[in-house]
């Protein structure tokens, strides 16, 4: 029984469903009732209608038809005018689609019509949708003049509704006629005539054909394409061509041609334009639109040297004096495949590109390619690039004279003169764009640094919560920012630039850094088995004459910046001096010359041993000064007899609460400052002049 209902049901719920979908769904609402009560053409589409009609009293009938073509244009059938005006026939169905009576006349009969100017009516139209006929009358004003009155057919009903579609209905063939000098796409234009240029669309783009074969800057011809596109007749006349006129070809789905020449029949200053086949007609210009259509050849003359766009590249080739590179593009990534397959650096090659791309002929002429240097086989210097789907563009370079040199495109008669400086962006070298990461160290799974320079060997080791130890050549801690900025310097440590052939570099005497790693528990290697410890070596050599140094690492010289230069030429151990931590100084002794000063603290003052108190705000800087205190360097690592210090300038002892001592000796002066030592540390710094100063105030 259980079963048998819900059967039942079943079938009452999928009749209901095929209600909805094939009733209701189609059903209109009451607003849609509403409007189309009011229409003259209810449930007109204005995409089915096939002809149009036209007819005004005392005038020829026009009749309009869509063509089956694409672009379903409208044409003449009568008279035979060809084109219509697409904005015209729109604006014109748009019109009898949505048009609405603001008010119904009361029916008077046949009397009605000649009333209200309907019979016979001011205009008609008739539309062809399907099998569907549709005739529309407009007749005279209504008596407020801002409407007409209007009838459907043969009905009698009479309408006021807007005034603008009698407008619509009463213009002349001329009105709809299309006005475009070439009604032509201009995409789909694949050649072009004008004046005494040739242009052919290739799957390069344009070429000027004539008077000499070269490349056309593409936008020019789409300017000139899109401006004949834009120009439109001011009048149509009855006229033959003017045999001195100029005459325009354009190729697309067959040939239009128009010739322009001669003054206007009826105006003088107004230009005459005759266009033949396949939609013939005569018509008057403005003077400037006929002027845009004297085309210059030269004028539509590509100059640029590369006439690809840079970001179009998907390869390039360059030879250089028998030498030869080659770079791929390799999804988003750019890499050398010939002499070698290492990683090129996208941005290097995307602006040399641009480089490339920016350079304009000075000027062009049609020379002998093997006197001007740019013969097949015979240039120095020879730039293949590939588009993607597009043939190759071939540059070659002659040698430079007199700052110019001469360049040819592909096969072009026409040589381009250059600035010398083009050929000096061209090297074939693969280092010149090589990736300009030199390594990307794994900064938290570092865990020893080794620094060796002037035959001093430093080493600090990574120790529990990332806190780092000198082991060598002193135990002591190291400093945590030289590490930090060790660390962050090699994590993305990239080349200014590279350079050939292994120049040297003032290696002599390197600061040598390695790096040295544990794995950590980051992604595994793509073959599956156990990720390794890595060792990273990189040496610092002389200044280069601008800002930066000289770096080697696997065999490449290299140049980095200034700023990673000074953070990698540093000494790891800790540059604090006054490990002073939680405890306050209980007393501080000063001395120089064979003169003692001691300051104590007694209560919440200081005073000196001699009695006097200390000025606050002079213990403040210097409580404050001591508690900074950090060395601007590490001079040398051992024992120093030398700078200053034996005997020291000045001597700081300073003496906590709980009975720690802390000295320090200050020496002779050095660059910014002056050499010191602590007690206890074996080890020379350099100390800021500031700091001195300050601790000086207080000196005996």
């Amino acid at each position: 029984m259980r079963y048998t209902t819900t059967i039942i049901l079943t079938v009452i719920a999928a009749g209901l469903a095929g209600y909805v979908f094939f009733v209701e769904r189609h059903a209109q609402t009451s607003d849609q009732v509403e409007a189309d009560r009011v229409k003259l053409a209810p449930g007109l589409d204005r995409d089915t209608v096939t002809r149009i009609a036209l007819s005004r009293p005392g005038s020829p009938e026009i009749v309009l038809e869509r063509e089956k073509t694409k672009d379903a244009a409208w044409r003449f059938a009568a008279p035979a005018l060809g084109r219509a005006d697409a904005t015209a026939v729109s604006e014109l169905l748009s019109s009898v689609e949505f048009l609405e009576h603001r008010a119904r006349v009361p029916d008077k009969g046949a009397r009605t019509r000649a009333e209200y100017g309907l019979n016979p009516p001011k205009a008609t139209v008739r539309l062809t949708a399907g099998a569907r006929q549709l005739v529309l009358h407009a007749g005279n004003d209504d008596a407020t003049g801002q409407g007409v009155y209007a009838a459907r057919g043969d009905e009698p009903a009479v309408y006021v509704v807007e005034k603008r579609f009698r407008e619509l209905c009463d213009r002349d063939a001329d009105a709809l006629r299309d006005k475009r000098v070439l009604p032509v796409d201009p995409l789909a234009v694949k050649a072009l005539k004008a004046g005494g240029a040739t242009l052919a669309k290739e799957a390069g783009g344009w070429m000027l054909t004539a008077p000499q074969r070269m490349r056309a800057a593409d936008a020019k011809v789409q300017d000139l394409l899109h401006g004949l596109d834009s120009i439109r007749a001011t009048r149509f006349v009855t006229a033959a061509a003017d045999p001195a006129g100029v005459t325009i070809v354009v190729t697309a789905d067959g040939d239009h041609s128009l010739t322009v020449g001669g003054a206007c029949p009826g105006a003088a200053s107004e230009v005459l334009a005759v266009r033949g086949a396949p939609d013939p007609g005569s018509f008057c210009l403005a003077q400037a639109d006929a002027d845009r259509l004297r085309v210059d050849p030269e004028a539509l003359r590509d100059l640029r040297l590369l006439t690809l766009r840079p970001e179009e590249a998907r390869g390039v080739t360059i030879r250089v004096d028998g030498r030869e590179l080659s770079l791929a593009r390799d999804g988003g990534a750019w890499k050398v495949t010939a002499p070698a397959g290492a990683l090129a650096d996208d941005d290097i090659v995307r602006k040399w590109l641009e480089d490339l791309a920016s350079y304009r002929a000075l000027k062009a002429e049609t020379l002998d390619p093997a006197a001007a240097g740019v013969a097949p086989g015979k240039a120095p210097i020879t730039i293949t690039i590939k588009g993607e789907g597009a043939a190759a563009t071939t540059i070659a370079l002659a040698a430079a004279r007199d700052g110019r040199r001469w360049a040819r495109r592909g096969d072009e008669p026409v040589l381009l003169q250059v600035h010398a400086e083009a050929g000096d962006l061209v090297s074939a070298d693969p280092l010149y764009f090589r990736s300009r990461r030199v390594m990307a160290v794994p900064r938290w799974e570092v865990k020893t640094i080794t620094l060796t320079t002037g035959g001093t060997t430093e080493v600090a080791e990574r120790g529990a919560a990332d806190s780092w130890q000198l082991v060598k050549p002193i135990t002591m801690a190291a400093d945590a920012g030289v590490i930090d900025k060790i660390l962050g310097a090699l994590a993305d440590l990239r080349a200014e630039k590279y350079l050939p052939g292994g120049a040297a570099g003032g290696f002599a005497a390197p600061w040598a850094l390695r790096l040295d790693t544990t794995p950590g528990e980051g992604e595994a290697p793509a073959d599956g088995g156990a990720r390794k410890a890595e060792s990273y070596t990189l040496e610092l050599g002389a200044d280069t004459a601008g800002h930066g140094c000289y770096a080697r690492s696997g065999g490449a010289v290299l140049v980095l910046s200034k700023p990673v230069c000074d953070d990698l030429r540093v000494r790891l151990a800790s540059r604090k001096l006054m490990d002073l931590g939680e405890q306050a100084p209980a007393a501080i002794t000063i001395a120089r010359g064979g003169k003692t000063e001691t300051l104590e603290k007694r209560g919440p003052d200081w005073h000196r041993a001699s009695g006097p108190r200390v000025p606050t705000e002079q213990m403040d800087e210097l409580l404050g000064t001591l508690r900074g205190l950090a060395a601007r360097s590490v001079a040398r690592y051992g024992a120093d007899a030398g700078h200053g210090l034996a005997p020291a300038r000045l001597e700081l002892t300073v003496k906590l609460d709980g009975g720690k001592e802390v000295k320090l000796a200050v020496g002779a002066e050095a660059d910014a400052g002056y050499y010191a030592r602590v007690a206890g540390r074996d080890l020379t710094y350099v100390v800021p002049r500031p700091a001195v100063d300050t601790l000086e105030k207080l000196a005996p």
